[in-house]
């Protein structure tokens, strides 16, 4: 099944829902490239990055069963958006774009709260920055109030649910079954049985994501954001 939407602002695009095998594929399909950056707690929405010929620097916060984008953050310089979070509840997305962001999920109250590295959200109001190799700080959205924390913050939790990253290559899934990815030209992602032992191929695609809740998979593919049941 096919359905067409209008992003505001941008081009037509196209929405495919193919289901096989139990399987369900959703698909993206526009004249941009998308890199997907973010899934929400509840692992309905993910934010991604938006790169056109004429902007590189649009954040868009995309429904996992289709429908309209949000656009959350525009910005025509070249330097795109490469980190995202979501407020623990869900309601709020901290960025880097040239600066610390937040803003609603709605793509509204957007503001420029810290400079520095994100590195996640200390609560629903508060996120945390670190400056240099050495020095973080727990920034209030509501307030600008900081709060400097000792030592490296490596007891926050990931910021991504990246499936692939350097000596991570696969995740297992709540019935057993692994997920992994092929690493080629071409990165290559299967699925093997827990119970046959046998590897099914899936998709390529690469910048993989797996939703908190390990039941979906959000990849790129020549530009184009793709949703996997799992």
């Amino acid at each position: 099944m096919s359905f067409f939407f209008r992003p505001i602002g941008f081009t037509l695009f196209l929405l495919t829902i193919l289901v096989s095998g139990g399987l369900g594929l959703y698909s993206y399909v526009t004249a941009a490239h998308y890199t997907p950056l973010a899934w929400s707690p509840d692992g309905q929405s993910l934010v991604c990055n938006y790169k056109t010929a004429a902007n590189n620097g649009t954040v868009v916060l995309l429904p996992r069963q289709g429908g309209r984008e949000v656009i959350l953050h525009t910005n025509k310089g070249a330097r795109g958006c490469y980190k995202a979070s979501f407020s623990p509840d869900g309601r709020r997305v901290a960025f880097e774009h040239m600066g610390i962001y937040v803003v609603g999920i709605d793509g509204k109250n957007e503001r420029e709260v810290a400079d520095g590295e994100l590195k996640g959200w200390a609560s629903e109001s508060s996120i945390v920055v670190q400056e240099d190799t050495s020095k973080c700080f727990e920034v209030n959205i509501d307030t600008g109030a900081r709060r400097p924390i000792p030592g490296k913050q490596t007891a926050l939790k990931p910021m991504e649910h990246r499936l692939f990253h350097p000596g991570h290559s696969k995740r297992r899934l709540p019935n057993g079954d692994v997920i992994e990815i092929e690493l080629a030209r071409h990165p290559a992602i299967y699925r093997t049985s827990a119970s046959t032992g046998q590897s099914t191929f899936l998709a390529y695609g690469d910048s993989h994501l797996i939703s908190p809740q390990r039941d979906c998979l959000a990849y790129s593919e020549n530009g184009t954001i793709r949703f996997l049941s799992l």
